[in-house]
């Protein structure tokens, strides 16, 4: 079992003894930040693809046991999910890289849609590399992976949280890393 989570850390870019980088960054300065509509619009279909209101040929992992149904983009719809991840977890063996890639990718992307929504703060999603460029302080604390290279980000440049490595953290890891109490508590 500790091979396969290890051969899931390194498919998605995370070694086994890496941290999960802080949730929110702040910073001083005045700051430009430049909203890639592209970017989002992209986002906003990968978490359709995970409700199942898309298809492109591909699906989640065991996507019979999420109940797609309730998935609102409301938090309490986390639980939802938090209950499918956890039989994921449980019987990741039995899946393939990627039904398991489209499963920390497209949930991450309803995670992050979930937050956008109910939030105050105006948040997008955002490069890596366009984060960095203005947090340069953070790279190395937030390694650039396949679960960071997008990250979600408030318009003002305060905040930023990663919703897809949380995903990752929850598969790799287990239910402590659950998507409702990471939502709710942001």
């Amino acid at each position: 079992m500790k091979k396969r989570i290890n051969k899931l850390r390194s498919l998605f870019g995370k070694s086994e003894n890496q941290e999960e980088a802080p949730q929110e960054a702040t910073t001083p300065k005045e700051i430009t930040i430049t909203f890639d509509e592209e970017l989002n619009s992209i986002f906003h279909s990968f978490s359709g693809l995970f409700i199942g209101a898309i298809s492109n040929g591909t699906d989640i992992a065991a996507a019979a046991m999420l109940d797609r149904q309730k998935l609102d983009f409301s938090k309490d719809s986390l639980q939802v999910v938090d209950q499918y991840l956890l039989h994921v977890f449980t019987n990741r063996s039995d899946y393939a890289d990627k039904e398991l890639e489209n499963t920390i990718l497209w949930g991450g992307a309803y995670t992050g849609e979930v937050i956008k929504r109910n939030t105050d703060a105006n948040l997008f999603w955002e490069s890596y590399e366009s984060y960095m460029d203005r947090n340069p302080e953070y790279k190395e604390k937030i390694p650039h992976s396949f679960t960071t290279r997008t990250l979600l980000s408030s318009d003002n440049g305060t905040a930023m949280n990663m919703p897809i490595n949380k995903v990752l953290r929850f598969l790799s890891e287990g239910e402590e890393h659950s998507l409702h109490y990471y939502a709710d508590n942001l």
